[in-house]
């Protein structure tokens, strides 16, 4: 090929790029470019070579060209964004949670919801899910220790501890729940344990019966605690009192906040969590609403508008997640009937409805969520007495979400559900026709691996069974592996499963 015939092939690819004339950066870099190639230079090579030596630099000018010529003239570009990575949320153990989102990236408006069926026809849920679940190869175990009573509290009563909620703190865990005295005394406790398997109590509130703590969320460097509903007869219907603590050796304080007091002063606190962003607490306010409430610090909250709630909605449950928050509940529909719902936030202030597939049922909802690495799962039900059948749901990111099957059949029976923001666990029946514990894993709700068991066989039960064996109550994922806890008789027992990694 002769050096004219290459520099008018070039010059006409460039005119077609810029769409006229090529600008005069690019007209000197080709000048150059031919300048450079000497004759003696080109001749050392053989002539297939030659083409190569040619076809490098006509790249070599068009990636200059595409850089340099006007925007415009390419056609439009695209302004999406890669997603950035979650930000560690602290100097204290907690697992990594997943990507995150900015509140930027977030749609300007709310999923329409799927409509409501027309008047006459059925509204029983699909059998058939719109999510396949899988069940993969065992590639993670619970190495599980030998149960543990706990009978040596100070000033401990045996069998009378019963601990609610545990999340780990520092270099060890601690737990809230209560202590029934000798004299039938109930006290409001807070345990602390190195090891997850025995506690000591290390604070005691007197409540005459009253309520005592049941649930605990660690923020930052703050741990925050907060009452059961105070239903005693004679007690009233005031608010749940709102702990907190940076020390639990020296003790726990109260919080005071006007509109917490109003908010569930008559009404009904489901959950609460604490995420990056700060803690949200959910539920109903005295006239029936659903309530969300958000603080970023535990002792002052704001009262946060939850869109598409039409009379009838509730909400029961929240997660944290990289991205912010998913709360869960029920969607009110026109004709009484319930709609699984969602809602989704990367401030815990501002929220979205998410599009939650399936058709609205008697009693239909979601009640509870947890959130894993790649995606979210939630659990709800159908009430069509006198059966209550109970469904799974998954969402990458809360805003579209696909029923996955029943419990029991396409997926596991859950007695128990766990997560830490990277795995999610379900604690349930091994199989159908045994009460033996069986244990599934998964990062998405979608794909589920059975854990292997090892280490100790006394492990409970994952219902109540014929024998003394304590069954199920609770389990809490902290680093290292999982705290169970089961119920025997008028005994709280525990264990410590330790994560096993696959070899390799």
């Amino acid at each position: 090929m002769s050096d004219e015939r290459f520099e008018h092939d070039l010059e006409q690819v460039l005119r077609e790029i810029s769409g006229g004339d090529p600008p005069p950066s690019l007209r000197y870099r080709l000048n150059a470019l031919v300048a450079e190639t000497e004759p003696d230079w080109r001749l050392r090579f053989a002539p297939p070579l030659q083409l190569v030596t040619a076809t490098v630099a006509l790249a070599g000018v068009l990636v200059l060209a595409l850089l340099l010529v006007p925007g415009d003239a390419l056609g439009p570009q695209s302004s999406a964004t890669p997603t950035p990575a979650g930000v560690s949320p602290g100097d204290l153990p907690t697992p990594t949670p997943g990507p995150s989102t900015p509140s930027s990236q977030l749609p300007s408006s709310a999923p329409v919801p799927t409509p409501s069926p027309p008047d006459g026809q059925s509204v029983q849920p699909s059998v058939q899910p719109s999510v396949q679940p899988s069940v993969q190869p065992s590639l993670v175990g619970l190495d599980w220790s030998d149960g543990v009573i706990d009978d040596d509290t100070d000033p401990g009563y045996p069998g009378m501890e019963v601990v609610r909620d545990i999340t780990a703190f520092g270099q060890s865990f601690v737990g809230v729940g209560s202590v029934e005295r000798p004299d039938g005394m109930i006290e409001k406790t807070f345990f602390s344990s190195s090891d997850g398997l025995h506690w000591t109590q290390t604070y005691n509130v007197s409540t005459a019966d009253g309520p005592v703590p049941f649930r605990l969320v660690r923020l930052g460097t703050t741990l925050l605690a907060v009452d059961e509903q105070d239903t005693c007869s004679g007690c009233g219907s005031g608010a749940p009192i709102l702990w907190w603590s940076r020390n639990v050796e020296w003790g726990w304080g109260q919080y005071k906040s006007a509109l917490w007091t109003q908010t569930w002063d008559g009404g009904t606190l489901a959950d609460m969590e604490a995420g990056q962003q700060g803690v949200v607490a959910v539920g109903r306010d005295p006239s029936g609403n659903a309530v969300i409430l958000f603080s970023d610090d535990g002792s002052t909250w704001t009262r946060a508008s939850l869109p598409d709630s039409p009379d009838g909605t509730s909400v029961s449950d929240v997660a944290a997640t990289g991205a912010g928050f998913v709360v869960v509940g029920q969607a009110g529909t026109a004709d009484g009937h319930g709609r699984p719902g969602a809602w989704y936030s990367a401030d815990g202030l501002t929220w979205r409805a998410g599009d939650v597939h399936g058709v609205p049922a008697e009693g239909m909802g979601l009640h509870q969520v947890a959130s894993g690495r790649d995606g979210l799962f939630a659990v709800g039900s159908a009430s069509t007495a006198p059966v209550t059948t109970e469904f799974g749901w998954t969402s990458q990111d809360g805003r579209v979400w696909e029923r996955a099957g029943k419990l029991g059949e396409d997926l596991p029976a859950a007695s128990v559900l766990a997560d830490d923001g990277e795995r999610i666990v379900i604690f349930g029946r091994e199989s159908a026709v045994s009460d033996q514990l069986g244990a599934w894993i998964s990062t998405d709700g979608t794909t589920w691996s059975q854990a292997r068991f090892s280490g100790s066989d006394d492990v409970p039960l994952a219902s109540s069974g014929v024998d003394d064996r304590a069954r199920i109550t609770g389990a809490w994922m902290v680093p290292g592996g999982v705290i169970v806890s089961g119920s025997g008789p008028q005994l709280q027992v525990f264990w410590f499963a330790s994560w096993v990694e696959p070899e390799g």
